[in-house]
């Protein structure tokens, strides 16, 4: 049994599978740089950070002073953004 399918089916659906594939490839190279712009911004702020409880650490008590650090940390991760 032979099926012959009209022109303008083949032509819809090349033109469909064209342009799924152009979408989700589109899509994935957005995801992709979505993602490095976020790893570099979540990378700048640990060293800004680590930097920050750096400089603010003269001895070891104040190494060991937690309160110091939680209110060093709040300056750099805004209250909605924090966990734990």
């Amino acid at each position: 049994m032979k099926l012959n399918f009209s022109l303008s089916l083949k032509l819809t659906v090349m033109v469909v599978l064209v342009s799924a594939i152009v979408i989700f490839s589109l899509t994935y190279i957005n995801i992709e740089e979505q993602a490095i712009s976020l790893e570099n911004v979540y990378s700048d702020k640990a060293v800004t950070l680590s930097q920050a409880l750096d400089t603010a650490i003269g001895n070891h008590d104040e190494l060991t002073d937690k309160q110091k650090f939680f209110l060093t940390r709040t300056l750099f991760i805004p209250c909605e953004k924090r966990s734990g």
